[in-house]
Parts: C-alpha cells; structure tokens; sequence
C-alpha cells in the first residue's frame, strides 16, 4: 500500500504564514483557546449551571464568579433564548407571555430580540458562550483591519486583535448584553477611517450604518451611547487632514441614518414601553464611582480575588467588580511608547486623552466627573461599569503604535521604568495589610495569598519584557514581544473560569413536575429558579427582572404582593435579592393567598426544608441601621417585645443580621430570648462573622 508523506520545509510554513488567509483563521480559532480552563478542570462557566437557581449539586475551584453581573444569564440567555425559539417559529419576539403576567420583549431591549442572527445561537444551551465566540471572532476581525487602515503592519495588527479578542470585558463579563456591542465599536472606527478615501463612500456608509445599527439592536444603550461618543472624538480627531471634510462628514452622516433606520423597530418598541415606566427617573446611576482601591484591579484585575468573592466585605464588593475590564500591566510600557510615538500625534493624544478621562471619571475625579456629566443622558450611564470596551481599544491602539515602533528601533528601558514605579504603586493601593480593610486573621491570610500571585504574575510579565529587551536581537523581539502579551491575555482570561461549577445538574425532576401541573396558571418563587429562567424552561411564572417594567405591574406588586419589592420598583421580583429577603416572602404568601391565587398562582418554589411558620423580623428595614463605636471593655444591650400577633407555639430560630464594618467588629454578641417566663441564650464571637449577613 502507498505510503502518503508530508515534508514541512521552512518554505512552506513560510507560505502558510504569509498567507492571507492567515490572520483570519488565527482569530477565528483563538476563542476556543479562551476556554482551555473549563475544558481542561471540567468547571462550566455556562450561566445555565451558574445562574439558573435549578441546579443540583456543583462545586468550584476557586470561590467567586466568572461573571460580574448575573444578569448575563438572568436576560441575556434567558430571555434572548425566549426570543430565539420565536424566532425559529416564525415569530417576531414582541412579546414575552410567561413573566410577570405578561411583558414586552423587544421593547425590554436587554434580550436583544431583534439582534439578528447573532440572537439565534441562544436556542442552543451552551449558546451564550457559543455567541461570545462569535462576538470575540468579530471582534477581533474589526480591530484587526482598523489597525491595518492605521498603517500598522499585519503582525503588529494581529498581536492587536487577539488583545482585544481576550479584552477584559470578555473576561469579566460585566452585565447583560454589553457583549453584544464590543465588536461594533472598532466597525464603526473603521467606518469612519475609511470615509476619508477620496473613493470609496458605500463601504464608509455600510461600515458606519453597520456599527450604529447593531450596536443598537444588541440590546444595551448605555454602552452604545458611550461608544458612539468615543466615535464622535475620533471623527473629530481624524478630520484634520481629511482631503476633503465635508464629504467626509457626509459619508458617515449617511451612515449615521442608516444605521438608526436599522435599529428602528428596537428603537420603537423600547421608547413606547419607557414611556409606561419609571425607568428614566429611577435609573439615575452617573454620579457612582468606584472607590480609589480599584484602580488596582486596571492593571492587576484578580489581586483581590475573582468576581462575586468579596470575602464578606461589602465595601470590597464597589470596586472588585466596580471597572469592568482591565489593561495588563504588560502593555504599559508599549503604550508609553505610543504616546510619544510621531505616527499619529493627533489621534495618539486623542485616545490617551479619552483614556486618562474615563479612568478619572471611573474613580471620581471631580473634573472629570463635571466634563463627562455635562453630556446629555450621561447622569443615566453606569459610566464605570459600561465605558470599559472604549478605554480598552483606546490602550490596545496606543500600544500597537509603540508595539510598531518597537520594531523599528524604540527600546523599552526607560517605559519598564516609569512601569516599575506604577507597579509599586499599585501594590501599595492593593496592600492586604493596609488598616482600612479590616481583615480578619483567616481573610487576611486569603487576601495576602492573592496579593502574592497577582504581583507575581504581573512581576514576571516585566521581567519577560526586560529579557526579550535584553538579549534578543531585533528580528525576533517583536515576535516575543507579541507572544507574552498574547499569553498575558489568555491567562486572565481564562483564570474566572476556575469558579464554575463541575458536577452540577438541572434538577429536571422539579422542572417537569410544574411544566405538567402549573397548566395554564403560574409559579412563584421565593428562591430556587432565578427570575427569567422559568421563560427559560418553558413554565409560567409571576417573577420577573425587566428594566424597565411597566409602572401598573410595579404597583401592583408592591401593593398586593410584596412590598418590599417596591424598593426595586418591581424591576427585580425576586425575594432572595437584598433588600428583599425570603422569610418576609413568604410571610406575605400566607397572608396574601388571595392576591397570589388571584393572578394564577398555583404552585410556590421553595427551597429544600422551609416552612411557613410565623417569622418576625425586627427592624424590618436592614438599611437603616446606626453605626456604633464599641471599644474594649464597652458593651451596648438592645431590648425589644414581640408584637401580640406572633403566637407561635416554638421559636426554633433567631438569627441578628449586623454590619461588621468589613471585619472591625470582634467583640462577643449574645442574645437571650423570653417567652412566658421561660429563657434562652447564646453567644457568638463576631471575629469570624460575614458582614452584613445574619
């Protein structure tokens, strides 16, 4: 039998890769290599297991979450696999049947229901991160030709892309559907660079139409109306020079309108659904920012630990997950060699410019808070949570202008300078022994673990860099150059993998017996089964978490249902979220049966051994408490009486829900309870206790 044989000569691989066939294939494979770590530990990171409240079983590698927003999966996938099967059925996804009592679903905007075709790989169950592939690919395609049209060679613009395929808004997964816009950022930067040719006025009108249209129709306002601000500074940054500016300005004009005429139907159904809500008047988040500790996590993102893991401090939680995304500390000696590179100077201050003011904005600097907040809408904006994507393409951009200019001769010792002193300063903003954190001995121990592994990462990144300086010659240091920031990237992200579950499984059981007996009625839960998710299942449920939703649903809720829900204006109905607890739910339920029974309510979610015995609950708001300073050898006693209408015939549980202050407290908290003469008590230290946990 013949004998097939290969021989690979330097020659053909030469070809191979010179090919230009090659970047593209590269960028459309890489996504998978994001994932190595689920593949490799078997944890999933599918918000199916992670957020659907149906899961059994399940346990983590590292504690935290691969996701900063739940909502990723409470809307993105659950209500944009809704719209998929309408879709897929031949209908158009107005309308959502089975939350609430009923609610629109395009004009929800967050499912992305028009967001065609990408909103059809939501069928699938692992589809959401089958379409963040595909959004990463594009990604990574866009920004790989916008830095080619800035005259970046093909290596240098590949090393971009992949950058930005694994950027840390990818990684960190920052709420809803922000992922459905990241790729149409660069699209429509290259929209606009292209409307500067003296020919070629459709692919400038298309491209720009594209970025626009898409970017609205992906479901998240905020970040496109961000993007497109980002957009605006461009143009006006690349017009000088434009051969011919008003033709210029037209061409991406056009482009604007088509681009609105796309997402027009989105558009439509959005404001008339607003216009029956609240949701402008409660959604007045601009003024937010992250405290000054964050800006650790810009440059060393897991040196406090993963997302959704704040070691029981509340305060930690504002800026662990607070920015979004993140620039490697690899990159900043490139990016001080593109800010004093003679490529673009115009456009190169530009982007620095935008950079410094969004980081300024992020953490409350009061200039930059004034300019950005004059902008119309933007005291409506989570500007700290949603500008990530912009000031990510500004620092990769930058990067390769000094990446390119590396190859022709720059050197990187005086930039790993400046670097080093940036690193130490970011070490001194995430010290685990600084005294305002309050650690306790066991979290202390944790959180200097964490410390040590992210600036040994970071550390090892600049030694890299300096060796490659060092010791190769300049033929092969952008090649190794190149390759560290790639593996750079592709460790960060992949790292918030290692908190998915393995070994958990969809309690079908549960899922088929309501799907056979809530019939044509619905379901309420007060725990297991996350809001949107029963959409998910195919069951009728009366929780919801929609922004925004209609006021005549929110009142009702708050008014026959479940008062506390009306702190959250019903956006999120669903007990277990703070304020809210489940106790007080399902109090109400015994004394509402005829409220519930009233809008179909057949079956109530419970989880595996609650009761609905009488609860009393005293203060019932745990937002309004009073800070007390005890110091050794103080102690303050707190006396109450049950009101008369708590008979019950045993007192099994007593619980006190108290704020350590991040771990200050450590004194003894003893509790003793009376009933008819006859006593309890018990005591515990409160040097291992959770903040703000009972």
């Amino acid at each position: 039998m013949p004998r097939l044989r290969i021989r690979m000569t330097r020659q053909t691989l030469s070809r191979w890769t010179a090919a230009w066939w090659m970047p593209y294939l590269v960028l459309l494979v890489t996504p998978f290599a994001g994932h190595l770590a689920s593949y490799l530990t078997g944890s999933s990171d599918n918000p199916l297991v992670l957020n659907s409240g149906a899961i059994l079983g399940g346990t983590s590698i590292l504690p935290g979450s691969p996701f900063t927003d739940a909502n990723v999966g409470w809307t993105n996938q659950a209500l944009g696999h809704l719209a998929a099967s309408q879709w897929l059925r031949g209908i158009i996804p107005w309308w959502n049947p089975d939350s609430g009592i009923g609610l629109p679903l395009a004009g929800e905007m967050q499912p992305a229901a028009l967001f065609l075709p990408f909103v059809l790989l939501l069928i699938f169950p692992s589809g959401l991160l089958w379409l963040m592939g595909v959004l990463q690919a594009l990604s990574a395609i866009a920004c790989f030709h916008l830095l080619k049209r800035l005259n970046l060679q093909r290596n240098t613009a590949l090393v971009g892309a992949l950058l930005f395929e694994f950027n840390g808004t990818f990684a960190s997964v920052p709420g809803e559907t922000i992922l459905n816009v990241v790729p149409f950022l660069p699209i429509l930067l290259l929209g606009i660079e292209n409307a500067r040719d003296r020919e070629g006025a459709i692919p400038a009108v298309l491209l720009v139409a594209i970025g626009i249209g898409w970017s609205l129709l992906g479901g998240f306002p905020e970040t496109a109306y961000i993007d497109g601000l980002f957009a605006l500074v461009w143009l006006l940054a690349r017009w000088r020079g434009t051969e011919r500016p008003f033709a210029y300005l037209m061409r991406i004009a056009a482009g604007g309108l088509v681009g609105l005429m796309i997402a027009a139907p989105a558009l439509v159904a959005f404001l008339d659904y607003a216009a029956v809500s609240s949701a402008f008047d409660q959604h007045l988040v601009g003024g937010i920012t992250v405290d000054y500790h964050g800006l650790a996590t810009v440059l060393l993102p897991y040196v406090f630990g993963l997302n959704g893991d704040n070691m029981g401090s509340g305060w930690m939680e504002g800026f662990l997950d607070g920015t979004a995304g993140y620039v490697m500390l690899a990159l900043l000696p490139f990016i001080f060699v593109g800010l004093v590179s003679r490529r673009l100077p115009v456009l190169q201050a530009t982007l620095a410019g935008w950079f410094i003011l969004s980081i300024a904005k992020i953490f409350g600097f009061p200039p930059a808070m004034a300019i950005i907040d004059a902008l119309p809408f933007m005291k409506e904006v989570m500007f700290f949570r949603y500008s990530s994507p912009t000031w990510e393409l500004a620092a990769i951009i930058l990067a390769m202008i000094g990446f390119e200019d590396c190859r022709t001769g720059r050197h990187l010792r005086i930039p790993l300078i400046l670097t080093l002193l940036i690193f130490l300063v970011t070490l001194a903003i995430a010290s685990p022994w600084s005294p305002g954190f309050h650690w306790t001995p066991a979290a202390r121990v944790t959180m200097e673990q964490r410390f040590a592994a992210a600036a040994g990462f970071g550390a090892i990144g600049l030694v890299g860099l300096g060796l490659i300086e060092r010791f190769l010659p300049p033929v092969r240091r952008q090649i190794a150059f190149g390759t560290l920031l790639v593996l750079n990237a592709l460790l960060l992200f992949n790292l918030p993998q290692l908190a998915g579950l393995r070994g958990a499984r969809i309690d079908w059981p549960a899922i088929r017996f309501l799907r056979q007996h809530v019939g044509l009625g619905r379901f309420y839960t007060v725990g297991p089964i996350s809001p949107n998710y029963a959409v998910y299942f195919g069951v009728s449920s009366i929780n919801d978490n929609y922004l925004p939703v209609a006021d005549n649903w929110a009142a009702y809720v708050g008014q026959d249902l479940l008062p506390e829900a009306a702190m959250y204006h019903a956006n999120i109905f669903w007990p277990p979220f703070p304020p809210m607890s489940t106790q007080t739910a399902m109090r109400e339920v015994v004394a509402r049966t005829a409220a519930y029974r009233a809008i179909g309510v057949h079956y109530v979610v419970t989880a595996p051994g609650a009761t609905f015995e009488p609860l009393i609950e005293q203060p019932k708001s745990l937002y309004n408490g009073l800070g007390l300073v005890l110091n050794p050898g103080n102690y303050l006693t707190v006396s109450g009486k049950a009101p008369a209408a708590l008979t019950p015939t045993s007192i099994t549980n007593l619980a006190v829900s108290i704020a350590t202050f991040s771990g200050a407290a450590d004194g003894d908290l003893v509790i003793k309870l009376c009933a008819g003469g006859v006593c309890g008590s018990g005591a515990r230290n409160l040097r291992d206790q959770h903040d703000n946990s009972p």
